[in-house]
């Protein structure tokens, strides 16, 4: 049989959709000195055609807009709030069902030098200013009825409406569960703390979600823009916009119970409050970067303004608050087929920095950085613990893969070692991820593409590049953050073609780094690396299974329609007539050709593509791996692995 490496595949393109409902431009419905918050209801009234906003009363709602991840979808699935449509008569709120991630737990965390220790406390004077009614009792501000203004119910207006309530669900669920830290002094105080200027002035705050903000499970993520007001050095008024990304926990309590054990979001809050100012503080000791250069630009980061973390589950205001990236010229590619090699080589050269300043930290000790930052010492996923989820999420995708193996004729080789490593798999990714004190490093925990934006040129040449979601970062080898990538964000034609080069590249910018930093013990050689890679592959190789069975959401493909392996009847061989017996057996292959054909034609474009891109998936693994296609050699690699399991 032909080695499956030499069988390429059309590789048809993914639809990754996002779920979103923009919210039009801001048109103000009422000429005030101060911004009131405007109180709504979800229904509408149809007296005299007109539509009265003093009569409706705060409503209860909430949202998140998740796209998928794979570090994300491996937990529960849970239910995510919409808004619908308004119907001529009412305005209703749909609830669905999304996807969570492997995340979340304990300590007070509070970002050093830029973020405010406490709770900013407001005056009695403040919460006639409010922005955002911080769960008073009352609701919100209530509009004086003399003030009060009747528009009529056009379609203009009632879109305006609808709008306006969007933004309000959006940035809580209702009056209780509303932040009580969204308010103009809290953001002044950040603000202030941030840009060193303590005559700095809120004057405004708007949410501005969009789709790119629900690519974060297991939390709540919402895009505000906050307008400050200060004084120039001539005396006039300067207006500057902020916009800000809040990344809180899920408000639901079933969702955060169990997450709980994960640590997931606290572990993030580590990353931002402590992990990431130690590493822009060590290269700012190590070399010639200018104290007064953030954390952001010394680290592939966004800028972070506030984290605070209280390790209490019934808490709903621990949070993020960092830079919004999309404003500045930032994107993440939609899809593999985006990754050219020019971003991957971006990819490798920056995630390539990133860890050589970890790795210098720790100096080749993984206890050094296990004891420092506690929560890193726990994988989010793979654990005793979590056995038994890993087992109820990913066995199903495995079995039904095994089955697709198993029915076709070209790939059936495959089928005892990958039963192999379905049976195993848990125990497996255990040991890929356990630290080699050669290769420690903090990794990523879920470098794919939507996690990695990138900005570029006018001729579209990716110029720099930003890494976030850090909910499941592991002090690991360093070649699992390339693994993810590799398997996940890289299509077929690179990973084949182009890896020995990529990872060429990762080696001279990691040397390059550690010796900027003063780094003067041995350092592990290409070829050293090469074999690191090679042993940790399955990793990278179960990662892009669950990737793909994100992707094409759920919808795996059928198993083949069998065919008699070894025959020349096989429509590999041609079809040729010359090569067979009899008419009768040109008449079978015929038949076997038609119920291929039918078989395709049953299922949706979601499970060809997944069936293709498996196969394609298979094949680079097999490439990469140097192995022969026996399962000898496959079984051998897999019992290698295991017989050092935990």
């Amino acid at each position: 049989m032909r080695h499956p490496g030499h069988k390429v595949h059309k590789k048809l393109s993914m639809d990754v959709r996002g779920c979103s409902l923009a919210v039009p431009e801001e048109k103000s419905l009422f000429r005030r000195s101060t911004s009131p918050t405007i109180v709504l209801s979800v229904e509408e009234t149809e007296d005299d055609g007109f539509l009265d906003m003093s009569k409706y009363p705060a409503s209860k709602s909430a949202s998140q807009s998740p796209h998928h991840s794979p570090g994300a979808s491996r937990q529960n699935s849970y239910e995510n709030q919409n808004l619908s449509r308004n119907n001529s008569d009412t305005l209703s709120s749909k609830v669905t069902s999304k996807s969570s991630s492997r995340k979340n737990s304990f300590t007070l965390c509070i970002s050093p030098n830029r973020s405010p220790t406490e709770t900013p406390e407001q005056s009695p004077q403040d919460n006639k200013k409010k922005f955002l009614s911080p769960g008073s009792d009352h609701g919100g501000f209530n509009l004086p009825k003399s003030k009060v203004k009747f528009l009529r119910k056009t379609s203009s207006v009632k879109q305006l409406y609808n709008s306006v309530l969007q933004a309000l669900r959006t940035i809580s669920r209702s009056k209780t569960d509303l932040m009580p830290e969204l308010t103009k002094t809290f953001f002044e105080n950040i603000l202030r703390e941030s840009e060193g200027d303590h005559g700095l002035q809120v004057t405004k705050v708007s949410v501005n979600d969009r789709a790119e903000h629900g690519r974060h499970f297991c939390s709540e993520v919402h895009a505000v823009d906050v307008t400050v007001k200060s004084k120039k050095e001539d005396g006039k008024d300067n207006e500057k916009v902020f916009s800000l990304i809040i990344k809180s926990l899920t408000q639901s309590e079933d969702i955060r119970n169990f997450l709980q054990p994960n640590h997931i979001f606290e572990k993030e809050v580590q990353m931002y409050s402590g992990v990431f100012s130690d590493m822009a503080s060590y290269v700012r000791s190590k070399t010639n970067v200018p104290s007064s250069c953030l954390d952001s630009q010394v680290v592939d980061i966004p800028h972070c303004y506030f984290t605070r973390w209280t390790g209490e589950s019934s808490q709903k205001d621990d949070m993020i608050i960092m830079e919004n990236l999309i404003p500045k010229g930032f994107v993440s590619l939609d899809g593999q087929n985006q990754m050219s090699l020019i971003h991957a080589e971006l990819t490798v050269r920056e995630i390539a920095k990133f860890h050589a300043i970890s790795y210098c930290m720790g100096e080749m000790k993984p206890r050094t950085l296990i004891d420092k930052y506690t929560t890193l010492k726990l994988d989010s996923l793979y654990r005793q613990d979590t056995r038994e989820f890993t087992n109820r999420t990913l066995t199903p995708i495995l079995a039904s893969l095994a089955e697709l193996l198993r029915t076709n004729s070209e790939y059936s080789v495959c089928y005892p070692w990958f039963v192999t490593l379905a049976k195993n798999f848990h125990e497996i990714q255990m040991e890929m991820v356990q630290p080699n004190p050669d290769f420690t490093v903090i990794c990523h925990g879920d470098l794919w593409w939507s996690n990695i934006f990138f900005k570029h040129d006018q001729n579209n040449v990716p110029l720099e590049v930003k890494f976030i979601d850090f909910q499941s970062s592991r002090v690991s080898s360093l070649v699992i953050d390339l693994l993810s990538f590799t398997f996940t964000s890289l299509p077929s034609i690179i990973r084949r073609e182009h890896m020995d080069s990529l990872l060429k590249l990762y080696h001279a910018t990691f040397l390059s780094s550690t010796i900027s930093l003063g780094w003067t013990h041995k350092l592990f050689s290409l070829a050293e690396l090469e074999v690191e890679y090679q042993k940790r592959l399955f990793f990278g190789f179960i990662e892009g299974i669950w990737y793909l069975d994100i992707i094409h959401h759920g919808e795996r493909p059928g198993q083949m329609v069998p065919s008699e392996t070894g025959s020349e009847l096989s429509s590999q061989d041609g079809g040729s007539r010359s090569r067979l017996n009899s008419e009768d057996d040109w008449e079978a292959q015929e038949m076997r050709e038609k119920e291929k054909l039918l078989f395709r034609e049953e299922q949706s474009e979601n499970q060809i593509n997944y069936r293709n891109e498996f196969f394609l998936l298979l094949e680079d693994f097999l490439i990469l791996s140097k192995l022969d296609e026996s399962e000898v050699s496959m079984d051998h690699f897999l019992n290698q692995i295991l017989q050092y399991s935990p």
